[in-house]
């Protein structure tokens, strides 16, 4: 088994276009909603982005071997997760009345940990 990829077997260049994307983001996100009741929401982008590159570097020492073996169960844990969904979900208003879809199915409502 191959030992876990040091700091040279990632591709610098492609986090650091990754790092600007993000700050992009977090630049609109602050642009946008300064100045109003969703003031401060910037912040709560970069938690999440800090929570996401950590999960991403973490994930990356381990042997990829592991998750492939792992396969078909993650596979069916997807499919069981999708028919709990359709089966236990709540119908939410979609979004805008121009949206494709008549309304968003949500088995979890998130917005308690998301706040």
């Amino acid at each position: 088994m191959k030992d876990a990829p040091g700091t040279r077997d990632y591709d610098w260049w492609l986090l650091a276009i990754l790092a600007a994307i993000c700050a992009l983001g977090v630049v609109e996100i602050y642009s946008a909603t300064h100045g109003s009741s969703l003031a401060g929401m910037h912040m709560k982008q970069v938690r999440w982005l800090v929570i996401g590159f950590v999960l991403m570097f973490a994930l990356s020492r381990l042997d990829y071997h592991l998750i492939l073996d792992q396969a078909p169960l993650l596979y069916l844990v997807g499919l069981a997760a999708l028919v709990a969904v359709l089966l236990f979900g709540t119908p939410i208003s979609a979004p805008s009345a121009g949206s494709p879809s008549r309304f968003w199915v949500s088995l979890f409502r998130c917005q308690k940990w998301l706040n």
